[in-house]
Parts: structure tokens; C-alpha cells; sequence
């Protein structure tokens, strides 16, 4: 069964990708980032703390729980499924897997609800901990469809539909948060209204996105041919999935969730605040730096799979790892270097005041894992499970190490250890796959990175000594030090960079042909 029109290639589609991925980069950014603000701001230590456990990380472990790994599934096969047995092919499979998620999801979140008194009490919910578990059964429901849905066009490339939805989620929940939160212009509603802006802002994301995955399948290529079965594909998907959601629940005790249940079981919601407050910027941050590859990884090398092209993984690989060290090394020293002026400017330091160390320890782990996920994508997709597998099972094996550090130590310890855990699992897969796809990591181009990269963290801590920001001094003071200690350490990268060689030819060459804002000030001063 064959498409009756050839389409764009893989790379043209890749580079349209790429292409909305990055163009709305800076409205995404900027939106995402001042919702956070808003609620750090609003919001007491303590109640952030709670309101991020109890709604973020409560929804997060039922959605993760439930997943079974069908979403990220999803990204692999329905390309297989479209090119066999067409439109129709898809909508059924796809209607078999919504079932199946939402039944499990449902049957969960009943059973919470059934036994909430127990829920609130071991978790230390307190008063508003009924309302905080309802409100939470809700939001995740609508975002088990909504993340469905967003995987499906995911598939398909449709990256300018999903950062169109992106941008309208990022815009409707700021605002609602603006209004319902604070006092004086706002209502006053404080731990509720933000509870409020997420599920109107849920619900808002569901219905787009629905309307968005009708219309996308609507228009695909029309068949023609006879239905071909995928060979062994509910095998396949199978074992697809349970790998998946081992790794999901892998991800889940290395990330803020996990540690926030255990950190309410122990009644510590201020110290979660903290955890909370420095993940989050750091999770925005890289987030974006890596913005344009969203979504790129799996669809890319599902199609070099199934073409048989495996001449082209090593030249993928290169390609993509160049690019998240050049997008990830640099401004990781440099955010590293100075978080702690950064969350002095945005009123954060004294209210939370581990933020910053914590979020300088898991800016190392969590950029360094970005690096190396790539062998990762590539086993997942060649399904080479087994190794796979293996590698989870450090994640496992570290749960008693969190929780002793969840139990006894500081929030810069615990970040310190779902961090290592975390990019350690991911680490070990590279030899490996090395090996087997004979892929080679860019050390040459690394340390072209590194040199220039060690020098502006060396001038700016000489530089940062006598450009003090301080709480003391008067915001618009502060914010001129900042910006000064960042240009100035963007001008020494650049030039460094530069004349260390800058990009490569072939790099260069392919940025040329990519249609990324801003692609030409790079070719010209990188």
C-alpha cells in the first residue's frame, strides 16, 4: 500500500520541523518562564512546595503509571502503520490504543479517589487535600488525550500544529495564573486560582488538540493498493511499549515527581519548593536550547530504519550530537557559572534559598544526559531492548540511594543524586551503540567547545568579584551587572570558538540549507 503522491523527503521534512520548532522558540520561552515566576512569586514557600506535589507530581505518577509506554510508541509505528494499511489503518489503531490507556487511567484514578482520606494523610495534603486530589484526577485525564494526540502529529512532522498548541497552552495558563493567583488586579485566589488555571487551561488543550488530530489525519496522502499487515506489529508493540514504560518509570524516580512524594511523605514541602524552584528553570532553559530537535529524534530514525538506510545513522548521529553540544555545552558553563546572580535578579534566592545550587548541580546531569540520549533513540528504534533494559536497571538499583538522600540530606544532595542516576543510565548505552552502529562521538568538536567555554567561565568569575549582584542594591543595577557578566562571556566563546576553527564545512553546509531563524548571524560569526 503506497502513497498515490511522493511527498516531501525525510530531510525536507526534518528541516520544516526544525524550521517551527525554532521560529516560535522566543514566545514559548518567555511565556512558559513567567508562569513559573508568577506562581514562585505568589505563592509561600511552603505552598508552592505543595501545590507542585499535589497537583504536578500527583498527575505525573498516575499519567507515567498508567502510560504503559504506549504514547511514546506511538511515534514508531504509526509511520509503518500509515505506509501498510493507509488512513483507515491508522484511526483503528489508534482507537485500540486510546481505549486501552484510558480504561487503565480511569480504573486508577477511581480507585484514588475511593481511598482519598488515606492519600491525604500519608501525604501530609492537609485541608485543601481533597480538593487538590480531585483537581488533579481531572487534569491528568485531559492530558493523557491531549499527549496522545500531540504524539500522533508528532509523528507526522506536524511540528508547526504542535508549537501552534504549544504557544495557545503557553499563552491561556499564564494569563488565567495572572488573573486568578495574585491579589490586587487578580482575585486573590493564591493556591486555588493556580489549581483553577490549569484546569481551564487543561481543558482548553484538550479540545485543540482533538481538533488538530482530526484535521491532520484528514489530510494525508490517500492509498492505493491492498492492506498489508505489519509483520508481528502487536509483538513489536508490545514489546515497544513495556520497554518504554520501564523507562518511563525509570525517568520518573530521577525526576522532581517521585522525590516530591517522598518528600510530603516526610512533611518537607519547603525543602521540595526549593527542588522545584531550580529544576523547573533549569527544565526551561534546556527545554528551549534544544527546542529546535523537539519531537525530530524518533520519526528520523524510524524512517532510516525502515528503509534499511543504515548508512546514514552514523552521519544522523554526528550531525545531531554536534548540535546539542553546540546548543547545550556552552550555555550550561555559563548558567552554571551564574545561577546564582540569576535567581538573585528574579527574586528567588532569598525566598528559596537552595534554588541555585540546586539548579547549577542539575544543570550538569541534565545537560550532559541531552548529549547522550541520541544512542539511546537510536537502540530504542533498532529494538535492541535487552541493552536497553540493562541500563534501567541502574536507575532502579539507586532507589534506596534517593530515598536516604530524600530522608536525611539537603535538597543540593538530593538534586546530586537523581542527577548522576539519571544521565548515568543514559551514559552507558553509548559505548555500546558505538559499536554496533559503528557511530563516533565528536570529541574534536567537544573540546573546540570546551576551551573557549572554560575561558568565559574563568573571566567571568574574576569579573562577577567586582560586578556583585546583591539584593541590596536596586533592581535595574542588578539587572545591568547581569547583562554585562552574559555578553561578556558570549564575546569570549565567540571568539574562541572562531578561532579554534568554528563549525565545521559540513556543518555549515547543512545550517545553510536549514531554513533556522537566525542561521545566517551563525554561519557568519560562528
Amino acid at each position: 500500500m503506497h502513497p498515490t503522491t511522493s511527498g516531501p523527503s525525510l530531510s525536507e521534512r526534518v528541516a520544516g520541523a526544525i524550521f517551527w520548532n525554532t521560529v516560535t522558540f522566543p514566545l514559548k520561552v518567555a511565556i512558559k518562564f513567567l508562569a513559573s515566576l508568577v506562581i514562585a512569586w505568589v505563592l509561600s514557600r511552603e505552598q508552592y512546595g505543595l501545590f507542585q506535589a499535589a497537583v504536578g507530581s500527583l498527575v505525573a505518577t498516575i499519567w507515567t503509571t498508567t502510560g504503559l509506554g504506549i504514547s511514546a510508541s506511538i511515534l514508531k509505528f504509526v509511520p509503518e502503520v500509515m505506509q501498510r494499511q493507509g488512513t483507515v489503518g491508522v484511526s483503528r489503531f489508534l482507537r485500540q490504543l486510546f481505549g486501552l490507556r484510558l480504561g487503565l487511567l480511569f480504573l486508577v484514578v477511581g480507585l484514588l479517589n475511593l481511598e482519598s482520606g488515606i492519600v491525604i494523610t500519608r501525604f501530609h495534603l492537609g485541608p485543601l487535600g481533597l480538593f487538590l486530589l480531585r483537581a488533579g484526577s481531572v487534569i491528568v485525564v485531559m492530558r493523557a488525550v491531549t499527549d496522545t494526540c500531540s504524539r500522533v502529529l508528532t509523528a507526522y512532522f506536524k511540528q508547526k500544529t504542535t508549537n501552534t498548541l504549544d504557544i495557545i497552552s503557553a499563552l491561556v495558563q499564564p494569563l488565567l495564573i495572572l488573573l486568578l493567583v495574585p491579589g490586587g488586579l487578580g482575585f486573590g485566589l493564591g493556591i486555588r486560582g493556580a489549581v483553577f488555571a490549569l484546569l481551564i487551561g487543561s481543558l482548553i488543550d484538550l479540545a485543540l488538540a482533538l481538533y488538530a488530530l482530526r484535521h491532520a489525519l484528514r489530510q494525508l496522502p490517500t492509498v492505493t493498493g491492498e492492506w498489508q499487515l505489519v509483520p508481528h506489529m502487536w509483538r513489536r508493540f508490545t514489546t515497544s511499549s513495556l520497554i518504554n514504560y520501564v523507562m518511563d518509570q525509570s525517568v520518573l524516580i530521577t525526576s522532581p515527581d517521585f522525590v516530591a512524594l517522598l518528600l510530603l511523605w516526610f512533611a518537607r514541602p519547603g525543602d521540595l519548593a526549593d527542588i522545584e524552584v531550580g529544576w523547573n528553570q533549569v527544565i526551561i532553559l534546556l527545554g528551549y536550547l534544544v527546542l529546535p530537535l523537539n519531537g525530530i529524534y524518533v520519526p528520523m530514525f524510524s524512517e532510516i530504519f525502515v528503509r534499511h538506510e543504515e548508512h546514514k545513522l552514523p552521519g544522523a548521529y554526528a550531525t545531531l550530537t554536534r548540535t546539542l553540544l553546540l546548543a547545550t555545552v556552552p550555555p550550561g558553563i555559563g548558567w552554571i557559572m551564574l545561577a546564582p546572580q540569576v535567581f538573585t535578579v528574579l527574586r528567588l534566592a532569598s525566598k528559596y534559598p537552595h534554588a541555585a545550587a540546586t539548579a547549577q548541580v542539575l544543570t550538569f546531569f541534565l545537560f550532559a544526559e541531552s548529549i547522550v540520549v541520541v544512542p539511546h533513540v537510536i537502540l530504542m528504534v533498532y529494538e535492541r531492548y535487552r541493552v536497553v533494559m540493562a541500563s534501567r536497571l541502574l536507575t532502579v538499583l539507586g532507589i534506596p540511594l534517593i530515598w536516604l538522600a530524600v530522608r536525611g540530606s539537603s535538597p543540593v544532595v538530593v538534586a546530586l543524586t537523581i542527577g548522576a542516576l539519571r544521565c548515568g543510565s543514559r551514559l552507558v548505552l553509548t559505548p555500546y551503540a558505538s559499536r554496533a552502529f559503528k557511530l563516533q562521538f565528536p570529541w574534536r568538536f567537544g573540546l573546540r567547545l570546551l576551551v573557549p567555554s572554560a575561558a568565559f567561565a574563568l573571566v567571568l568569575t574574576g569579573l562577577s568579584s567586582v560586578l556583585q549582584v546583591s539584593a541590596k542594591q536596586l533592581p535595574w543595577i542588578n539587572v545591568l551587572y547581569l547583562a554585562v557578566l552574559v555578553l561578556t562571556g558570549l564575546i569570549v566563546f565567540m571568539v574562541g570558538f572562531k578561532a579554534l576553527g568554528g563549525l565545521d564545512p559540513a556543518d555549515r553546509k547543512r545550517l545553510a540549507a536549514m531554513r533556522i531563524p537566525l542561521g545566517r548571524l551563525m554561519l557568519r560569526y560562528l
